[in-house]
């Protein structure tokens, strides 16, 4: 299935093989890719927008237990991305190195109600945020300073109980 928008392509497709073929799985992959750009009104300079993630990437494979009521399913993202955000005195860089996965459990012991279980982020991925801070308008005033942080995430777990009306 395509999915455009500002023309950027993103491809999901389920896929079924004959040599990968459990009953009631699906694997997903996940392809997007931004593709933009402006001319940033200070700096008279091509850039991308403002907050857009240049890509993603990701498998996830699911799956229906029907003789226990549920559903498990199992997530990989391989690819590391990242977003920038431009101000008038201040760039600001967002970045995601990988890996990161999450796994679920979902019971369903009526048609009404359901139990997920979640680990995400199972795998920790290292955040980097990058601040560029200017004097001043960037086109005109020096960089006055830059600030790095770097961090490694922890996993977390979710508990989930819906009942639905």
């Amino acid at each position: 299935m395509w999915h455009w928008r500002a023309a950027s392509p993103r491809v999901t497709v389920a896929v079924r093989s004959r040599s990968f073929d459990p009953v009631n799985g699906q694997l997903k992959p996940d392809v997007f890719w931004e593709f933009n750009s402006l001319a940033d009104p200070v700096t008279g300079m091509n850039r991308r927008i403002s907050g857009e993630r240049d890509r993603r990437f990701s498998f996830e494979f699911s799956q229906d237990l029907k003789d226990w009521k549920s559903t498990w399913g199992i997530g990989y993202l391989p690819g590391s991305f990242h977003f920038t955000n431009w101000r008038i005195d201040q760039v600001s860089r967002i970045g995601i190195h990988v890996p990161y996965s999450w796994v679920y459990w979902i019971y369903n012991p009526t048609p009404d109600w359901n139990l997920k279980v979640q680990v995400d982020n199972a795998s920790p991925y290292r955040f980097e945020e990058r601040q560029d801070n200017y004097a001043g308008p960037r086109n005109v005033a020096r960089l006055a300073s830059t600030q790095d942080n770097f961090l490694r995430t922890r996993p977390r777990l979710y508990l989930q109980l819906r009942r639905t009306f």
